[in-house]
């Protein structure tokens, strides 16, 4: 072969090299989306998290610099990762006494980092935690939709609100996020067909009448279908409301995979059985739980190691609720709850009625065949969940095994790490 051909051939080979290397970039490019900063000094592309919502195309990543952001963010119809640079430093926060007024409303992407805050005006009453909700008519009146202002009139909001139907066919993933309420569910969702729901490493804290996580599937027969909903490495703090887990079963077309893995609970329970409205809940009560855990045998039954059922008289209950009341959430300070379900006295006499167990499941489907998880009729336990605090939230039918496809593992990790400016 002459020198010449040998110097075509390889040309051809380079130049054909950076084609095929172009055009891989050009599609992680387009895949991953670009990246903007929110600063509040003003030295980046935008100084508040809404304006940068507004403003940039679906698939980006908005990077979020250190300060507290008095906002109400609202991601609808896009595709926005929310990355923040030191998840303590970095606060998203609004008051969300009204349920269409709160933190972050979202339907895909990713929000890692960040602690996300719903808090209460504490001038509406020196018991801020059980005051009595009471919407005002002009935010009311502000909605010229019937159910909307329905909803406003009954419901605090949530810190987080996921019911969208945007979210169909597609993932939300929540990684390293302290999630805060000081009313309703620090995370209300409701699902839709093909989505992917996760929860990683996040910590919730609920301080009032909601607990850490509300779901429920759809009512839209245009987006009935399978999901997938799952926690890993969590936390959970509940330390008022009655029920720190609650799902919602609507329709029977809906099937909900839910997935617990890892995850530490610390809840209150009630001595009173009263204190609970009509709850469908199958699994084992408080008074089953108090004799696994005098007996010992609490980890054979499920329980990680440490788990117990502890039980306050009415004193140390009301020191509780004292001290509680003079917390302060957003500095993270708050009574030190045990591991496990800490029982508060609810009433003047401990009732004979078996108590009711922190998780409330409430079927509207027409079924109401409660064969799921907890007497559910749509949401149920897959067979990787395993190592949670309550035996509830483990799959004792199967070994704990996590499947290659398993959406926990493949959820895809943040690449860019941008440098902080001195």
């Amino acid at each position: 072969m002459s020198g010449n051909r040998k110097l075509l051939l390889l040309l051809t080979v380079f130049l054909t090299g950076i084609a095929v290397y172009g055009t891989k970039v050009h599609a992680e490019e387009k895949a991953s989306g670009k990246i903007y900063t929110v600063k509040q000094d003003g030295t980046g592309d935008f100084d508040t998290i809404q304006a940068g919502v507004d403003s940039v195309p679906t698939g980006s990543t908005l990077w979020i610099y250190e300060g507290v952001y008095n906002e109400n963010v609202c991601i609808k119809d896009k595709t926005i990762n929310l990355y923040g640079v030191n998840r303590d430093a970095c606060i998203l926060q609004s008051a969300n006494d009204y349920y269409h007024s709160i933190p972050l409303t979202i339907g895909a992407g990713s929000v890692e980092n960040l602690t996300l805050y719903g808090y209460t005006d504490k001038q509406l009453g020196d018991n801020w935690i059980f005051r009595p909700y009471c919407a005002d008519e002009a935010y009311i009146n502000s909605f010229y939709d019937d159910y909307a202002r329905s909803i406003a009139t009954e419901y605090e909001g949530y810190t987080v609100h996921i019911d969208q139907d945007y979210l169909a066919g597609k993932q939300l993933r929540f990684r390293n996020c302290l999630i805060l309420s000081e009313n309703n569910y620090c995370v209300g969702s409701g699902l839709r067909r093909d989505c992917s729901l996760l929860f990683e490493r996040c910590e919730f804290r609920a301080y009032a009448k909601g607990g850490n996580v509300l779901l429920h599937d759809g009512a839209n027969p245009d987006y009935y279908g399978e999901c997938f909903v799952g926690f890993k490495d969590c936390t959970f703090y509940n330390y008022t409301g009655i029920y720190f887990f609650a799902v919602r079963s609507i329709k029977d077309e809906n099937k909900i995979n839910l997935s617990f893995q890892n995850n530490k609970v610390y809840t209150v329970g009630y001595t009173d059985n009263d204190t609970y409205p009509e709850n469908r809940y199958s699994g084992g009560t408080l008074d089953t739980m108090q004799r696994l855990s005098t007996e010992n045998r609490l980890m054979g039954s499920g329980f990680s190691a440490g788990a117990q059922i502890s039980f306050f008289t009415p004193h140390e209950t009301m020191q509780f609720m004292e001290a509680l009341l003079a917390c302060s959430p957003s500095s993270y300070i708050a009574p030190e709850v045990p591991e496990g379900i800490l029982v508060l006295w609810a009433s003047d006499a401990l009732s004979t009625a078996p108590g009711s167990f922190p998780i409330w499941v409430e079927n509207f489907d027409e079924q109401q065949r409660e064969d799921g998880w907890c007497g559910s009729s749509c949401f149920y336990l897959t067979p990787d969940s395993s190592g949670n605090t309550l035996a509830q939230m483990n799959n004792s039918s199967q070994p704990p095994v996590m499947p290659e496809s398993s959406p926990l593992q493949s959820a895809r990790q943040p690449v860019y790490r941008p440098l902080r400016q001195r």
